[in-house]
């Protein structure tokens, strides 16, 4: 199952199975066509190393609140976009500045961290003035119901088509993230297509 999309639209039709699933992508559209050429693809299985600690490398700026969110339900799968992405949401990566523009989900984890796989991974998606992206994945583990994530799921909409209304300061948006900053870095590509690479 996946709870994934990106928000990019084209002409081809995708799908993560069957006659356009991953292994065709690059024979569906022109557009398409690094997912079978790129040579830093995402998603990686990250060795058993070191994570690096954020404080002098990674700063997220997020503000949960006074922020209107629109779920919606693409390609069998569920991305929650920010309406109106200002730098009172953001991060700042090698001192520059991404606008985060949605947050979506994958089940099981695309990544993999020394060799282990995680029952959920949900990646904020940010986006920098030159269009350049940081992508910021969080690894989930079994356990307490999370009640922001709860949330997000029971507002799944119910068709393609539809979009419902969040609002951020409901959702207690931290829980999603967690309290060790620590994390690992490498550069790949959109995960779905146009597979596009450059992503940090």
């Amino acid at each position: 199952m996946s709870l994934c999309a990106s928000s990019m639209l084209y002409a081809a039709d995708w799908n993560y199975s069957g006659a356009t699933g991953p292994t065709h992508w690059a024979q569906l559209d022109p557009a398409f066509k690094q997912c079978a050429l790129g040579l830093e693809q995402s998603p990686i299985a990250i060795p058993a190393i070191t994570a690096i600690n954020t404080a002098p490398k990674l700063k997220l700026h997020y503000d949960f609140n006074h922020q209107l969110l629109q779920e919606r339900y693409v390609h069998g799968a569920v991305e929650v976009v920010v309406a109106k992405p200002s730098a009172q949401n953001a991060l700042t990566w090698q001192n520059k500045s991404y606008q985060l523009v949605q947050f979506h989900f994958h089940i099981p984890s695309e990544n993999r961290l020394a060799g282990k796989s995680f029952p959920l991974e949900m990646h904020f998606v940010n986006q920098a003035s030159d269009g350049s992206l940081a992508v910021v994945g969080v690894f989930f583990k079994v356990g307490h119901v999370n009640e922001a994530l709860a949330k997000i799921l029971a507002a799944v909409p119910a068709a393609p088509n539809d979009v419902n209304v969040l609002l951020w300061q409901d959702l207690a948006m931290q829980t999603l993230l967690p309290v060790n900053r620590s994390f690992y870095t490498f550069k790949g590509s959109l995960t779905t297509p146009p597979c596009s690479e450059g992503v940090q």
